[in-house]
């Protein structure tokens, strides 16, 4: 996608059915030091510039972790279910491409 991060956020947010309480937030560890997140089930959603050296292929990223702020006990199944959750309604949604980071490195296509 070649459009700003605000609307970049907007749009895939609003294909995971997301579109209020989306935190703005500022940092000197993501390119351009701007990122867009949201919580829910104790596991952050965030999008932010893409920041690999090897692969400048796309635009922005979207990590997917445990939200570190909440005490909650989480399996680490439950965050890979969502991710995958999250890819499809992406690519049905968006019609764009969509790859992910390997273990170890590297970029692979999602299919």
């Amino acid at each position: 996608m070649n459009s700003e991060i605000e609307d970049v956020s907007r749009k895939v947010f609003a294909c995971l059915g997301i579109d209020s309480n989306i935190l703005e937030g500022d940092s000197n560890h993501v390119l351009n030091g701007t990122y867009y997140s949201y919580s829910v089930f104790g596991i952050q959603i965030q999008i932010e510039k893409n920041n690999y050296d090897y692969d400048d292929s796309y635009n922005y990223m979207i990590k997917i972790k445990k939200n570190v702020l909440l005490e909650l006990q989480m399996d680490p199944t439950m965050i890979k279910k969502l991710v995958l959750i999250i890819i499809d309604l992406l690519q049905k949604n968006l019609k764009t491409t969509i790859a992910y980071e390997m273990e170890g490195g590297g970029i692979q296509l999602f299919n």
